[in-house]
Formats: C-alpha cells, structure tokens, sequence
C-alpha cells in the first residue's frame, strides 16, 4: 500500500496511476460522505478514468471518467491511498475502514482515507 498525503506528494503520480484505467467500483463507506443519490453508484462502475485534477490548496480531487465527474473534498486531513490491489472492504480485513474505495478492473485502487472516526470527505457525483 502507497499513502499519498496530504492530498498527493508527487500529484503527478498520481494522475498517471489513474487516468486511463477502468472503474470496476465505487465504494462509499462513509455515510454521510456521500452528497448525491443520482446517479446511483452501481451506474458509475464499468467507466473509463479519463482525467484528475488536484487542487492542494482547497484539499480536492475532482475525478472525470467517460460518462461521470466526481468532485471531491478531503476535508482537513483527508490523504489519497493507492493500493496494488483492492477488494471491497471489509471489517475483517483487519484495517481501517476508507471513507471511499476505487476499484479498478486491473485490481489496483485507490481509498480516500481520514484519521478521525467522524467523516468529512465528501464526494458529489455528476453526469457528464
């Protein structure tokens, strides 16, 4: 596993282990982190990263796959977490829960991730 923080260390890296793959999956394990209810999250997976931007300074990923946008705000202490290789996640793994969990159909992922219990990731899903 990779932490990248406090946004990226290197937003380059980044943007080139993402763009270009193929959203397998979108998990939201933060309740409250989730800020739209259209389109449903089992209409985002099976769509093409085709571009993400870093903003250091508001603390903000924005993802843009094929057919959807994703904006999302790591709060204060949100990082980003590339994973070689991602499941959905589960209390038996014996790790932190992610507020949110990319997968991608090669395996690798990416979590959003915060230290406190309380979530303030956000994340607000767009067509396109």
């Amino acid at each position: 596993m990779n932490q990248v923080a406090p946004v990226a260390r290197d937003p380059s890296a980044l943007h080139d282990l993402v763009v270009g793959k193929d959203l397998a999956g979108l998990y939201v394990y933060g309740i409250n982190s989730l800020k739209t209810v259209d389109p449903p999250l089992s209409q985002v997976a099976i769509d093409k990263t085709v571009d993400l931007s870093i903003d250091e300074e508001a603390r903000s990923l924005k993802v843009v796959l094929e057919r959807h946008t994703f904006a999302i705000d790591l709060a204060r202490t949100g990082t980003a977490v590339l994973l070689s290789a991602a499941l959905p996640w589960s209390p038996s793994d014996g790790t932190a829960m992610p507020t949110i969990r990319f997968i991608f159909s090669d395996g690798s992922g990416m979590d959003l991730r915060e230290p406190a219990k309380t979530k303030r990731i956000t994340i607000t899903i767009g067509r396109n």
